[in-house]
């Protein structure tokens, strides 16, 4: 039997952490931050580790071919359930005014609206997908 793992994605200032916090109350489960995956152990270790609650939240791990590997061997036996978080443009850029008042080490891209339309869309290839248009 196939676990399920729930993986809310989306660009960054989507509401991705404020939505998995809320589902992950609903269903019982503690989201795990892909940001905050372990850097001590094997990365296919680190994902294995993370997927555990069966909720996940990051943009992507893809940043490279070690971490597509590493998600690949954690994933393998359980079945992917993307959430996608995808508020308008504008919404997005209001998202992001508070992150870019204080600015960190990260910083929201400073995508055009069709340059973050193209990013929802190559995002909505990945399947099953349930689509959010809407986090307040």
């Amino acid at each position: 039997m196939n676990k399920i793992v729930y993986w809310v994605i989306g660009p960054m200032c989507v509401g991705k952490t404020h939505y998995s916090k809320i589902l992950g109350e609903m269903m019982n489960k503690e989201p795990f931050h892909l940001d905050h995956i372990r850097q001590d152990i094997p990365l296919a270790l680190a994902y294995a580790e993370a997927i555990q609650s069966g909720l996940v939240e990051g943009y992507t791990p893809h940043r490279n071919k070690q971490h597509l590997e590493a998600i690949t061997e954690a994933l393998r036996g359980h079945t992917v359930r993307y959430i996608l978080i995808a508020p308008s443009y504008k919404q997005w850029k209001k998202n992001c005014e508070p992150i870019i008042a204080c600015p960190t080490d990260e910083n929201p891209p400073d995508y055009t609206k069709k340059e973050y339309e193209s990013e929802i869309e190559r995002l909505k290839q990945l399947k099953p997908i349930i689509i959010i248009k809407w986090v307040s």
